[in-house]
């Protein structure tokens, strides 16, 4: 969701806009929090390292953070390795695929729910290790969220990101839980976001392909 440019190490991104856009509104300093696992911000949110998040929404995490309402879609998808015959998002589920996807995360949750006969490859790394697998023939497809997929199908040639989509995950700005205070404002920021067109542009200026401003 976020890239880092190379040289000057500069984060961009829609989600990023965002949040520099929320602070300038609130008249605050825009300090952009790097964090390698959701399990490390979670401990830094307990210790007030950070006032404001930009989570995916899961039902699990309610427990530690209170959502407001989402702002932006991004689709989970198939990368099909080259040489496959699969062509959309129904034809993976049959017998003899190979699904690779990392274990734990939402495409993990959703294809252990939707899928009948094809064989799940669970992978324990990051997602660029998930990635070699597929490019080694360890299996057909690679479930993902589109943006990634999309940088991955430029690195093998051949290869193929389906139209369709099998599931989809919401972002949106969250506070730590309890913190009533800091959500209003938050909340009607959001709601602007929903009804503007600021998220639509930022997608346009920074990207990442593959995500679309949620639809009220």
């Amino acid at each position: 969701m976020i890239s880092k440019d190379p040289v000057t190490g500069e984060l961009k991104g829609a989600v990023v806009d965002v949040a520099r856009e929320l602070a300038r509104r609130s008249n605050l300093s825009f300090v952009p929090v790097e964090y390698a696992t959701f399990t490390k911000m979670v401990e830094l949110m307990k210790a007030g390292s950070w006032d404001v998040g930009i989570i995916s929404i899961d039902p699990a995490r309610e427990a530690e953070f209170d959502f407001a309402p989402p702002f932006l879609d991004v689709d989970f998808g198939y990368l099909v390795r080259p040489g496959a015959t699969i062509k959309n998002a129904a034809d993976v589920d049959q017998p003899g695929v190979r699904v690779i996807v990392r274990r734990g995360t939402q495409p993990d949750a959703t294809l252990s729910a939707s899928l009948k006969r094809a064989q799940l490859v669970r992978f324990d790394g990051l997602q660029d290790a998930a990635f070699d697998e597929l490019r080694a023939g360890n299996g057909d497809v690679l479930a993902l969220a589109r943006p990634a997929l999309l940088v991955y199908a430029e690195k093998l040639p051949g290869s193929a990101v389906l139209a369709d989509r099998f599931g989809l995950s919401q972002f949106a700005l969250a506070v730590p839980k309890g913190k009533a205070d800091r959500l209003r404002p938050v909340r009607q920021f959001s709601d602007e976001l929903r009804t503007g067109d600021f998220v639509k542009q930022a997608i346009a200026r920074s990207g990442p392909k593959g995500t679309q401003p949620t639809v009220p």
